[in-house]
């Protein structure tokens, strides 16, 4: 089956990606309702440090079978699965390594991955109200602290490098 798409991103992935002999691509396609099989994005990962690809596959599994939510195929059936909304308008990429989610830093280098969102004061209004946050209890309020605490413990634990601890 051939499909056309008439608007596609095509870009060298990860932040430290093209430092490799082996790169990782993105290809995001940009056509509205359009998809590939469900997908809009893809990641092909490089993996340069793992040439078996393994470790990402077993920590993976095990970081599922801890009760963590985790990506197996691809982030948007991902989102769908976990949080049961394809086309999520709170999903926020962060390009830069040095965004600590305040105000400040997190204004301009954070983007909506909808396309379709223009308005931005959700998040602007969760990152005055991290920034205002003097408590671990006010923090508790706004974001699934449980649940970062134990993603960050499985990625330092099981050595993986692409996610949170690794940017």
């Amino acid at each position: 089956e051939e499909q056309k798409f008439s608007k596609v991103t095509f870009s060298i992935g990860g932040n430290s990606g093209s430092g490799y002999a082996k790169f990782g691509y993105n290809i995001k396609i940009r056509n509205n309702k359009k998809d590939l099989y469900g997908c809009t994005q893809f990641r092909v990962r490089g993996d340069p440090s793992d040439p078996s690809m393994i470790r990402n596959k077993l920590t993976t599994d095990i970081v599922n079978r801890m009760g963590i939510p985790t990506s197996y195929a691809g982030y948007p059936s991902w989102i769908e699965r976990e949080f049961h909304e394809a086309n999520s308008t709170h999903l926020y990429k962060c390009a830069s390594s040095n965004n600590f989610l305040n105000y400040e830093r997190g204004l301009d280098s954070c983007t909506n991955q909808n396309d379709d969102v223009t308005d931005n004061s959700e998040w602007t209004d969760l990152l005055k109200s991290l920034d205002a946050a003097n408590t671990f209890e006010e923090i508790d309020k706004l974001l699934d602290t449980d649940l970062f605490i134990k993603v960050m413990a499985a990625e330092w634990l099981l050595g993986k490098w692409d996610g949170f601890n690794g940017k």
